[in-house]
């Protein structure tokens, strides 16, 4: 039997004249069952995860680009370059 963890964590920030922007990321992580018999090394692991959540929604609020590749790159774009990069079709 395996054991699931799901971690989430969302941040809004406010911007001028009412305005906000935010982003969430929710993960699932498989964990061996012997962490049950150890509550610190689980807690430890759930932590993990969710420094992991934290620096992605940190890293995409600010505009890092270090973390990202450029949407014009990957299979998505490779099955479907028109629906993410329009100015292909002029």
């Amino acid at each position: 039997m395996s054991l699931k963890a799901s971690v989430g964590f969302s941040r809004k920030i406010g911007e001028p004249h009412f305005s906000s922007r935010g982003a969430s990321v929710h993960l699932e992580v498989e964990l061996d069952d012997a962490v049950l018999e150890d509550p610190a090394q689980l807690l430890e692991q759930i932590h993990d995860t969710f420094e992991l959540a934290r620096s992605a929604v940190d890293a995409e609020l600010s505009g890092a680009t270090s973390l990202r590749r450029p949407l014009c790159e990957g299979p998505l774009f490779e099955s479907h370059p028109l629906a993410i990069d329009p100015t292909l079709n002029r």
